[in-house]
């Protein structure tokens, strides 16, 4: 077999075997999440829907604080549009239905941002998180001493990459462990009870293992959090994508105001968890703000694309580079074709106009329209 022939071959192999693993990918979310099954998309070329993570700070308080905007529904109808919010367990999940059709937007880490760039050419427009991804044990130890064990996991989420590069790191990989899916919510009482000897997530669920049950943390990776939409909504809405950015960018400034606006955004988090989860189990208020606190004052109140991480030899095109050496992307993705992807000029534009966006005019109902 000739030297062109074997690589097309092997490119061809690539790509199935990324094709297989997606549709595993969105399998599991159908599947292992039943009230996806209830969840409504009626096509409506003028609404917007846009998937979520309440289990994810700060990120899920500021889209619960987004959710409440009067301005934000205002604002869209003046340009014939809509918005409906749909609560997803984790960023892969965000993907199948993105990928699917039934979602035009969603928010994701860094691995689910850059697998939905490659598989369809979602625009990142915005940063929604900046902190770290966590490796947790019942008790302190070295990664080697995890080889052999149990490793909890959501599959192509932000842990997920930081585990697997944190394997990497140790000398290890994902043949010397076994990797457990399940979901996040899942994770603490799965240590606890011994079914899995670690886990990988990302906040809150490390800090909940951490004050319930005395886990530690073994180690943190630095992640970061992106809102992103389908190319179509960029391209035929462009000032509905600016709209919605505007309201996240007051929801920042809101949460940053006073103690009250933190606490309340919390409360509102707190109540997109109990939907997802459908139950009523108490979260540890003054804990979840000081987490939300601690994860806005990384993100700073204007989500601008970090230029750092866009370049060349930045952290995403790392990541890029490692995701694709152990095949959880295909092997021709470049990181010229992720870093297109990435649209800052959409969030400066509205910065730029802070009386047009209403930038410092807030105005939240307490319940979800």
């Amino acid at each position: 077999m000739s030297g062109s022939v074997q690589s097309s071959w092997c490119r061809w192999w690539a790509g199935m075997i990324c094709v297989v693993l997606f549709f595993i990918l969105c399998f599991s979310a159908f599947a292992n999440n039943q009230l996806y099954l209830q969840y409504s998309f009626e096509k409506d070329p003028q609404v917007i829907d846009l998937g979520t993570q309440p289990l994810w700070l700060p990120g899920g308080v500021v889209t619960a604080v987004m959710q409440r905007d009067n301005l934000l529904r205002q604002e869209l109808a003046k340009v014939g549009m809509a918005v409906r919010f749909h609560p997803f367990m984790k960023g892969a999940d965000v993907n199948a239905f993105l990928h699917g059709g039934q979602l035009e937007g969603g928010v994701g880490g860094d691995m689910p941002a850059i697998t939905a760039c490659i598989q369809d050419q979602m625009q990142i427009v915005s940063l929604i998180d900046l902190g770290f991804t966590s490796i947790v044990t019942r008790e302190a130890m070295l990664m080697t001493s995890l080889q052999g064990g149990r490793i909890g996991y959501a599959r192509g989420s932000n842990a997920h990459y930081a585990l697997l590069q944190t394997l990497a790191s140790s000398g290890m990989d994902e043949s010397t462990v076994t990797l457990v899916e399940m979901d996040v919510d899942a994770m603490p009482e799965q240590l606890r009870k011994k079914q899995i000897d670690a886990f990988a997530a990302w906040e809150p669920t490390p800090t909940w293992a951490v004050f319930q049950d005395n886990a530690q943390i073994v180690y943190r990776f630095l992640s970061s959090g992106y809102v992103y939409f389908a190319p179509s909504v960029v391209q035929d809405h462009p000032e509905a994508v600016r709209i919605l950015l505007a309201a996240q960018i007051r929801a920042l400034t809101w949460l940053d105001q006073s103690e009250a606006n933190l606490e309340q955004g919390v409360d509102w988090g707190i109540e997109e968890m109990h939907k997802l989860l459908n139950t009523q189990e108490k979260r540890d208020r003054d804990e979840l703000v000081r987490l939300t606190m601690r994860g806005l004052r990384n993100l700073s109140l204007t989500p601008l694309l970090p230029e750092d991480d866009r370049m060349p030899q930045g952290r995403l095109a790392k990541a890029v580079a490692f995701l694709r050496k152990i095949d959880k992307i295909p092997r021709d993705a470049s990181w010229e074709s992720v870093s297109s992807c990435f649209h800052p000029e959409l969030v400066e534009t509205v910065l730029l106009a802070p009386t047009q966006y209403q930038l410092d005019l807030f105005d939240y109902r307490q319940e979800v329209p």
